[in-house]
């Protein structure tokens, strides 16, 4: 019974061995994977991280001229599949965690892409930004003058204008 008596009147002298959070700051641990923060000019709007997010909360559209991604900081789960998934290096996990709101467009952030349209129909092709990545591959390998002109054009306008040339060079089906 003495020994527990002294154990207890140690303890109450040392005071307890918890954090002073949330009235004191408490550092997140070094390898904490905490909020994602998307850098709009790195961004290309290629939509990689919205297609590995397992609980989807990046979200991609788009509309009046410019492609939308929208993060839900509230469904996020901080895994990080976004930022080891993201080809151009525009995700940075943080070590923020105290990222609590009472309004739930307080949660949401958005980066917006301008869109290239074609230039037969108006439809969006993909973002400025990702058309010249694309340009950059296709000039590396020498290509980007033969098709330049099909670059500005969608699908669609691009099957209409250069499948009758491919249709009558090629003889379907094949003769013997």
């Amino acid at each position: 019974m003495v020994g527990i008596i002294h154990e207890v009147l140690k303890i109450l002298r040392r005071g307890p061995f918890t954090e002073k959070y949330p009235k004191a700051p408490s550092p997140a641990a070094e390898e904490y994977r905490g909020k994602p923060v998307f850098d709009s000019e790195k961004c290309i709007g290629c939509g990689a991280c919205s297609r590995v997010c397992p609980v989807n909360a990046i979200s991609i559209y788009d509309g009046d001229g410019k492609r939308i991604l929208e993060v839900n900081y509230g469904s996020c789960i901080y895994c990080g599949k976004c930022q080891e998934k993201c080809p151009y290096g525009a995700i940075t996990l943080t070590d923020e965690f105290e990222i609590i709101s009472s309004k739930l467009e307080d949660a949401i952030t958005t980066i917006e892409i301008p869109l290239k349209t074609c230039k037969i129909c108006g439809e969006p092709i993909s973002t400025l930004p990702q058309m010249a990545e694309i340009e950059k591959m296709l000039e590396k390998e020498g290509f980007v003058e033969d098709i330049k002109e099909a670059l500005e054009l969608c699908i669609k306008c691009r099957h209409k204008k250069y499948g009758s040339i491919v249709a009558t060079k090629l003889s379907y089906p094949p003769k013997n």
